[in-house]
């Protein structure tokens, strides 16, 4: 929970959601001063549930952005996972 807070900005708005009966957990960056709102899932995990296995997973997208907001977040990569892999381009 601690890496997914520090993506927010010190002015951000938090909201955290959690359902009865979900296995997820919704964070709601909200940013007062823009128009921005950023939305991560995160997937709960049962402690007693023994040997946890990840799947291997591949997952492609386009993402355009200032590169000064892309610079923040890649203070801290573990934030993002475990594994990343950017490419970059110029528009």
């Amino acid at each position: 929970m601690s890496k997914m807070l520090k993506c927010a900005r010190n002015d951000d708005i938090i909201r955290i959601k959690a359902d009865d009966g979900s296995d997820t957990v919704t964070f709601k960056f909200e940013s007062p001063t823009q128009d921005k709102i950023a939305d991560f899932e995160e997937k709960l995990i049962d402690i007693d549930s023994g040997n946890l296995g990840i799947p291997e997973a591949e997952y492609h997208a386009l993402i355009r952005m200032p590169s000064a907001e892309f610079a923040r977040i890649c203070k801290d990569p573990s934030g993002i996972g475990e594994t990343s892999n950017f490419e970059l381009r110029r528009f």
